[in-house]
């Protein structure tokens, strides 16, 4: 497991802060057109939950790539109804102005490393999510974070932080996100 610093004050600089997260907010990514794409430097704009923003993503040997892509679509590889949003080389990160206490998400995982950013220490999976079931997140000290595998063998997975949450950011290879909820 490798670590990389990313600032809050980078994320709300970036124009990500979550300003209606005082309240239960959920982003199912249903409000925006299936197919839409989007690359690094661009905003997610207009949900319900605030705005996300694309920036670089991570691989495994610590090598970053401006080259990937985020799609909406209708496939439902992160395992909730309706729309999803693919991750593919890419990472998208919000701060939070208020700070949330709680944020739980689905992901699909089909292969690849995964970028996981929480309270400015971002972490990659080398090739494998996995490695994060019963994971200690030794640089979260303040948050309780639990991963549960949806299916035994399964690739779907619901992710569970809680604490004093001031910066959230995910990016994938092969990975879907869904239902994104802040408390």
């Amino acid at each position: 497991m490798k670590t990389r610093l990313i600032t809050t004050a980078t994320a709300l600089l970036l124009g990500l802060a979550c300003t209606q997260c005082g309240t239960t907010g959920c982003e199912d990514f249903e409000t925006y057109p299936a197919g839409s794409t989007y690359s690094v430097g661009n905003a997610l704009s207009g949900g319900p939950s605030g705005s996300w923003v694309f920036a670089d993503y991570t691989w495994f040997d610590g090598r970053t790539t401006s080259n990937g892509t985020a799609t909406i679509d209708q496939r439902n590889q992160a395992g909730e109804n309706g729309q999803d949003i693919r991750l593919n080389n890419i990472y998208m990160l919000r701060g939070y102005e208020d700070h949330a206490d709680r944020i739980t998400f689905w992901i699909g995982y089909y292969g690849g490393n995964v970028n996981l950013m929480l309270n400015d220490s971002l972490y990659y999976a080398t090739n494998n999510v996995r490695d994060w079931v019963g994971y200690a997140f030794p640089d979260i000290t303040s948050l309780t974070v639990k991963l549960v595998r949806n299916v035994p063998g399964g690739a779907i997975y619901h992710i569970d932080a809680q604490g004093d949450i001031r910066s959230f950011g995910i990016g994938g290879q092969e990975l879907w996100l869904d239902h994104v909820c802040t408390y």
